[in-house]
């Protein structure tokens, strides 16, 4: 039963390899103290999902960090109007003084054309005033336009800004989605693993009274010399090695159970009642690999990197061909990336479905077990009524169903895990 042990052991691996979006959810509803802990002595697996996804510290973290988002934004954009404003308020930096007889002739100076040179003598020295102020303006000009530039500069920089706050916006909400599908797939797993833990426990003692009674069995036959010591020694050995496989079991179980009570906030309880899954299982329907991929959460939150990286390549101002060509760069890397992750998610993609469907097929395989074992069994009652056999024949029969039950139980248990990560790969949760 060592593949048992590794039920769910792909869904919780899985969701933890999601680092900074699945991590966080570990730990998920940690209440500040312990005296904080609920206790609990039943549960079902509806109930310990809804726990993970109303109370996760992961989920709970992103949704701060879209309303700061959302502030920071705010923000800017005030700051972006203020700018507006001062470019707006910006008086024209071109005006001159007349330098030139002809200009002070301009209508808007209202100097009739009759006048006299005699009466024109003070614009010589006014001339040169003139002249000597157009180069004070034309200096006062040059600043202004290089504060209007570096306004312009600002502006754009502001304009990048709200751009990549949207940009992070919309990835936390992809995030978010990502992190109630893998915090619903990780306690699934957690679930199984315990509930698969108690089965198997449950097995194994009862396997051992099962061979308790071997032992005693051979022991009187060894005593008519109808087998033999080294044959009672096996037997016994045996036995002992299924109280070590159960010792080796219980600590499995106790771990299990700790790591799912701490994920959903709850008393760590060695008695917990974990309620069967009601799961009719059915064969694997592949879906269409496109579609998967435009659902994945990660080419999702790729695409948003691409969208961002063209649209600072078409409103960012540069001063340079450098400038140019790195924005260039920055938007064929995001594209190269997504292609490479494109590929990893289309193996990943097969892989699961593969799992998946090597699952079920076990489990058919386990559950056709059964059908000439219990037959096995009817005629062994049979010949053991017509005093054929002896009891302790009867109830190896009767212990080999059992185990036959409980495998198709675990086997079960395994296909519904391999089938709850399919269920999170089509929602978008590809590992």
């Amino acid at each position: 039963m060592k593949h048992l042990k590794k039920i769910a052991g792909k869904c919780i691996v899985g969701v933890f390899a999601l680092g900074t979006i699945a991590a966080p959810s570990a730990a998920s509803a940690a209440p500040n103290t312990l005296d904080d802990l609920d206790k609990v002595n039943a549960l079902t697996l509806d109930e310990a999902i809804d726990r993970a996804l109303n109370q996760s510290f992961n989920r709970e973290l992103l949704e701060l960090q879209y309303k700061a988002l959302t502030y920071k934004e705010e923000d800017l954009e005030e700051s972006k109007d203020d700018l507006d404003d001062a470019l707006d308020s910006q008086e024209d930096s071109s005006f001159t003084l007349p330098e030139a007889r002809e200009d002070f002739f301009d209508p808007k100076y209202q100097i009739p054309p009759t006048v006299t040179p005699e009466q024109m003598v003070w614009m010589g020295p006014l001339i040169e005033t003139n002249a000597v102020l157009n180069e004070v303006l034309n200096g006062i000009g040059d600043i202004t336009d290089a504060m209007n530039d570096m306004l312009e500069q600002q502006r754009n920089e502001l304009e990048i800004a709200i751009e990549q706050i949207e940009t992070e916006q919309d990835k936390v909400s992809i995030h978010e989605e990502e992190a109630k599908t893998a915090a619903e797939l990780m306690i699934k797993g957690s679930y199984i693993q315990v509930l698969s833990d108690q089965k198997q426990i449950e097995l194994l003692e009862e396997s051992l009274v099962h061979a308790s009674r071997n032992v005693i069995a051979l022991q009187t036959q060894a005593n008519y010399g109808i087998v033999t010591q080294e044959d009672v020694r096996k037997t016994y050995q045996a036995k002992v090695d299924q109280e070590d496989q159960l010792k080796q079991l219980q600590l499995d179980y106790k771990q299990h159970l700790a790591q799912l009570s701490l994920q959903l906030g709850i008393e760590y309880n060695p008695d917990l009642l974990l309620s069967d899954i009601v799961f009719h299982p059915t064969p694997v329907k592949r879906k269409s690999g496109d579609q998967l991929l435009d659902d994945a959460y990660a080419l999702q939150t790729m695409d948003e990197d691409i969208e961002q990286a063209e649209w600072e390549e078409g409103h960012t101002d540069t001063t340079s061909n450098a400038g140019e060509d790195y924005l260039e760069q920055q938007t064929e890397i995001a594209e190269t990336t997504r292609t490479q992750k494109t590929f990893e998610l289309v193996a990943s993609i097969g892989q699961t479905y593969t799992d998946a469907e090597k699952a079920y097929a076990a489990y058919i395989a386990a559950r056709e077990d059964i059908l000439p074992v219990s037959h096995e069994l009817r005629d062994a009652q049979a010949r053991f009524a017509n005093g054929v056999i002896t009891r302790h024949q009867l109830d190896q029969l009767r212990m080999k169903l059992i185990q036959a039950r409980a495998e198709l139980e675990l086997r079960k248990l395994s296909y519904y895990a391999a089938d709850a990560q399919v269920e999170a790969m089509e929602e978008g949760l590809i590992q």
